[in-house]
């Protein structure tokens, strides 16, 4: 009979032991689950971050843009300044057989877009001049943008000739 009751009292306790080890391990579990739960809170946080910084970048990317070209503008403009004011000289012959330099003025005509980027009316993209869909547009459903933002801010999406 000890025997017996020596296996019962034995059982019991290993029962006891293994219910304490469970209670430990479900406390272990919640625990694990609330952090798991603040650090999807962080998550979620962190991601909304990214994505404003994203949109930032955009931003400050169509800003350079526009900027770099104004840039580019101005230094096409003074180029042709410059340019037109340089004299280019002319050989002429006399009957003497002698050289004679003359000098002459020499406009270049050159036709300058201020507006560089193109639309059609109710389109969704939009192209630069010289693309080809951009030359498929009939001239009374153009629409013009001096700068690659103000397509972009009409909520136009770009071409791939824009994208190069």
């Amino acid at each position: 009979m000890t025997s017996t009751n020596q296996l019962e009292q034995n059982t019991i306790e290993s029962f006891k032991l293994v219910k304490q080890d469970v209670l430990k391990l479900s406390e272990g579990v919640i625990g694990i689950s609330s952090a798991v739960g603040r650090l999807s809170e962080i998550q979620a946080k962190m991601i909304e971050e990214i994505e404003k910084l994203k949109r930032e970048n955009l931003i400050m990317k169509a800003d350079l843009l526009v900027v770099e070209s104004k840039i580019k503008d101005k230094s096409k403009i003074s180029e042709r300044k410059s340019h037109s004011k340089k004299k280019k000289t002319k050989v002429a012959k006399k009957k003497t057989g002698r050289k004679k330099l003359t000098k002459r003025k020499f406009k270049k005509s050159v036709k300058v877009h201020t507006k560089k980027f193109i639309s059609a009316k109710g389109s969704k993209k939009f192209h630069i001049r010289s693309c080809p869909f951009a030359k498929n547009i009939l001239p009374k459903d153009k629409v013009l943008f001096k700068s690659k933002t103000g397509a972009l801010n009409k909520g136009l999406k770009p071409c791939k000739c824009v994208q190069k």
